[in-house]
C-alpha cells in the first residue's frame, strides 16, 4: 500500500498590511488492496456506504482513492474593522489520515467573521469588541450539514479586568454522521453560550471563571464550569488549580446497527440509540518552583472522572428526521438482564427477530501525575530526573450478576477515593544533556 499527498499554499499582503489573501491547493492519491480500499471507503471521514446518498458509492473491488482539497480566503486584518470571507472545499475522496488527522471528507465549507474594536480607552472600558461569524457547510450533494450564527461580546475595563459573553445559534440541518454509516437524519436547532471573567493578570492571584451551556429542540443540554486559579507566591514559586465540572444529557446516543431485512424503512438495518447521561469532573494542578538558578521543579497533577448512565433505548424511525421509536413505549419490548445487557423484541408480536444490545453504562477514572527535577550543575550541562505516575481504570456495564452496581453514577467522593486504590504504573527517567567544548 502507499499513500501520496502534495499541494501548495499561497498568501499576500496589501502593502499597506491591511488586507489578506490566502489560498491553497491540495491533493491526495491512496493505493492498497480492495479490503484496505474499501476501509477508507467506508471510514467515519466519509461513509461512502450511505444508503441513500447518491453522489457517493461504495466500489469493493476498488484498488486506490483519490481528491482534493481547496481553500481561499479574504479578511482585512486591521483597522477598527476586521473581517474575514473564505470557502473550502473538501473532496469526498480526500484523504491524508497517513500523515495526520482528517476528521471529515465531502465538505463544502463557507466561513465569515466580522469584527468592530474599539481600543481607545473611555470612563469605564480600556477597550471592547463586537463579532459576528455566520458559517454553514454543505456535503458535495449539496446537503447542508451544519449551520450556525456565532455572536460575541468583549470587554476590558479599565482595571484590567475582562469579561467576555459568546451566544451561538444553530438552526435545523441535515445530519450525515448520526446513524454512522446509515441514511441520512436531521440536527435540531440549538443554542448555545459562554461566559467568560478574567481578573488582572498582573496580580499574584488571578482567578478565572468559564461557564458554558447548550440545548436543542429535541431536549439535549450540556452545562460546564471551570475555575482557573493561577497564584505567584513569590517569585520563585507558582501554581496554578483548574477544577472542571460537566454535565450533559443526549436523546439519542448512537449504540449499534443490527441488519434486519423487516426494516425497510431504514434500507434493512435498525440503528439503536440510547439516553445518555453523562457526568465529568477533572482538576489540573501545577507547581513551579525555582530554588536556585540552577535548580527548579515543576509537577503536574490531574485526577479525572468520566461516567454514563444509558436508558431509553430507542431505533431510529425514518430517513431525513430526528425520530425515534422508543422500545417498550412506542414499539415492542425491552428487558435488562441481571448482567446489564438489554434482550430487545422490535415488533412485539411481530415477525422481527429480537436481539441483544450490551450495557453501554461506563465508569473512567484515573490520576495522571509527573515531577521533573531539572538541575544544571555547569553551564550547557544539564540532569532531568523524571517520575511519571498513572492509575487508570475503565469499568464498561455492571458485570456479571452486577457485581459493579455503581458503574455509571457519579459520586466525587468515592470516586477520587477510589483513585487511590488502583495499582499505579510508575515510570522513573533519567536525562544527560552534557556540552563537551571543543
Amino acid at each position: 500500500s502507499s499513500a501520496y499527498s502534495s499541494g501548495i499554499d499561497f498568501a499576500h499582503e496589501s502593502t499597506d498590511r491591511m488586507w489578506l489573501f490566502s489560498g491553497a491547493l491540495a491533493g491526495s492519491y491512496v493505493r492498497g488492496d480492495a479490503e484496505q480500499i474499501l476501509r477508507t471507503q467506508r471510514a467515519s471521514a466519509r461513509y461512502y456506504q450511505r444508503p441513500d446518498a447518491e453522489h457517493v458509492d461504495v466500489d469493493p473491488f476498488a484498488t486506490s482513492l483519490k481528491g482534493f482539497y481547496a481553500m481561499g480566503y479574504i479578511g482585512k486584518q486591521a483597522g477598527t474593522f476586521t473581517m474575514r470571507n473564505g470557502i473550502a472545499f473538501v473532496s469526498p475522496g480526500f484523504e491524508v489520515n497517513d500523515i495526520g488527522f482528517q476528521s471529515h471528507a465531502d465538505r463544502i465549507l463557507f466561513d465569515t467573521h466580522y469584527q468592530f474594536n474599539e481600543i481607545n480607552p473611555g470612563k469605564i472600558l480600556r477597550s471592547w469588541n463586537v463579532s459576528m461569524s455566520p458559517d454553514a457547510v454543505w456535503n458535495f450533494a449539496g446537503e447542508r450539514v451544519f449551520a450556525n450564527v456565532n455572536s460575541s461580546l468583549s470587554f476590558e475595563f479599565l482595571n484590567y479586568w475582562r469579561t467576555s459573553l459568546r451566544v451561538q445559534v444553530d438552526p435545523w440541518t441535515d445530519d450525515d454522521r448520526l446513524t454512522r454509516g446509515g441514511p441520512m437524519a436531521r440536527s435540531p436547532s440549538s443554542f448555545a453560550g459562554n461566559f467568560n471573567l478574567n481578573s488582572d493578570g498582573r496580580k499574584a492571584v488571578v482567578p478565572r471563571l468559564t461557564y458554558s451551556w447548550r440545548s436543542n429542540d429535541a431536549g439535549d443540554w450540556n452545562r460546564s464550569v471551570q475555575l482557573n486559579l493561577n497564584a505567584r507566591v513569590r517569585e520563585t514559586l507558582q501554581f496554578s488549580l483548574g477544577p472542571s465540572y460537566t454535565r450533559s444529557y443526549s436523546t439519542a446516543q448512537y449504540m449499534q446497527r443490527i441488519e434486519d431485512p423487516l426494516a425497510v424503512a431504514t434500507f434493512g438495518s435498525r440503528y439503536v440509540f440510547g439516553e445518555l447521561d453523562r457526568t465529568r469532573f477533572s482538576m489540573v494542578t501545577r507547581v513551579n518552583a525555582t530554588f536556585s538558578p540552577r535548580l527548579s521543579l515543576q509537577l503536574y497533577v490531574e485526577p479525572f472522572v468520566s461516567v454514563g448512565d444509558y436508558g431509553g433505548l430507542k431505533e431510529f424511525r425514518s430517513p431525513g428526521t430526528f425520530d425515534f421509536q422508543k422500545y417498550g413505549t412506542d414499539v415492542g419490548t425491552v428487558i435488562q438482564d441481571q448482567d446489564g445487557r438489554y434482550n430487545i423484541d422490535p415488533d412485539g408480536a411481530g415477525p422481527a427477530g429480537n436481539f441483544r444490545v450490551s450495557d453501554r453504562d461506563f465508569s473512567y477514572r484515573s490520576l495522571l501525575g509527573n515531577a521533573v527535577l531539572r538541575w544544571e550543575w555547569r553551564p550547557g550541562a544539564t540532569l532531568f530526573l523524571v517520575w511519571q505516575q498513572r492509575r487508570i481504570n475503565s469499568i464498561t456495564g455492571h458485570g456479571q450478576d452486577r457485581a459493579y452496581p455503581w458503574v455509571g453514577t457519579f459520586d466525587l467522593g468515592r470516586d477520587l477515593d477510589d483513585i487511590f486504590n488502583i495499582a499505579a504504573d510508575n515510570i522513573l527517567m533519567i536525562k544527560l544533556n552534557y556540552w563537551i567544548n571543543p
